[in-house]
């Protein structure tokens, strides 16, 4: 469990001091290098052979530091920065390429709301009415529908500003019918 979290940090903080940490494995790998430099001079070969040598022998040096930074780093947030990097740097050089490009963002987070606002305001909400607070839903006392001859008396005594009537059967096919609106006066 110790290496894990130690594996971690130390990834961690890779993303966040990469350029120490790359100083750092210059260093040490200059080091390795001299090193077989030293010990080649003092065999006695010429400095210039032992570098050659060495180099040789130790390998491509910048595929060396790529595979020490592949272990250390955590790859898609890396590549994630790079590529902002990257984007940014270009829109920069290309300032209309960032104009269409901030366009087509904007078009398509405008065009989205619109759709989602009228698809929710037309199929997810329910309907809202002028005055909502004063509409109401009249039942009889059992808890069922008024009847018609219910209805019209309510209808006709004015002790309500409007009234709309609806009437629900079971085993009905579904069709639209056309309504009226109705009020006391």
């Amino acid at each position: 469990m110790t290496r894990w979290v130690d594996v971690l940090r130390r990834r961690v903080t890779a993303l966040f001091r990469g350029g120490d940490l790359n100083r750092d494995l210059d260093r040490e790998l200059r080091s390795h290098i001299d090193q077989q430099i030293d010990e080649r001079v003092a065999a006695g070969v010429t400095p210039e052979e032992a570098r050659r040598i060495a180099l040789r022998e130790f390998g491509p040096v910048s595929a060396i530091e790529e595979a020490c930074r592949d272990t250390r780093r955590v790859t898609p947030v890396h590549n994630v920065i790079r590529a902002l990097r990257y984007a940014g740097r270009t829109l920069r050089r290309h300032p209309v390429l960032l104009l269409m490009a901030a366009s087509s963002i904007g078009l398509g987070v405008g065009a989205n709301l619109t759709i989602f606002s009228l698809a929710n305001e037309l199929l997810l909400s329910p309907p809202t009415a002028f005055e909502a607070e004063r509409l109401v839903h009249i039942r009889t006392g059992n808890g069922s529908h008024v009847s018609y001859p219910g209805w019209r008396g309510l209808n006709e005594s004015g002790a309500l500003a409007g009234m709309a009537g609806y009437r629900v059967e079971e085993g009905v096919n579904w069709a639209r019918a056309a309504s009226r609106w109705t009020s006391a006066s």
